[in-house]
């Protein structure tokens, strides 16, 4: 997993990648990191499935990067049937937030704390 230094500094790097699940299958293409707005940390990726596939949410703090490929720790359908970003790609709400960790089996650490 990033830390926070790697994951800021890393964010806009990860637009354009291709992300692969934990078997190495591609799952889509990272389309935007969306970034916390009262600390401006970066806390989400959002990943476009395919054609026909919307944009999912998958938490940054589940991305790593390997050099050579950007992974999680999920099965490809999983991603894909992860919860949906609005077109805006405007941070999750609070209920939307806890989806997206629940659809994980993650524990939400709750919004970066400001420094």
């Amino acid at each position: 997993m990033l830390r926070k230094e790697g994951r800021r500094s890393m964010a806009r790097a990860l637009i354009g990648e291709k992300l692969v699940d934990r078997d190495g299958n591609t799952v889509g293409k990272i389309t935007d990191v969306i970034v916390d707005s009262a600390t401006l940390e970066n806390e989400w990726i959002t990943v476009k499935t395919g054609m026909m596939g919307g944009e999912h949410l998958v938490p940054i703090v589940a991305v790593e990067d390997r050099g050579e490929e950007i992974r999680v720790p999920f099965a490809k359908d999983d991603v894909k049937a992860a919860p949906t970003v609005d077109k805006g790609h405007a941070a999750p709400s609070p209920t939307e937030r806890q989806q997206v960790f629940s659809h994980f089996g993650m524990e939400d650490p709750g919004p970066p704390s400001r420094m």
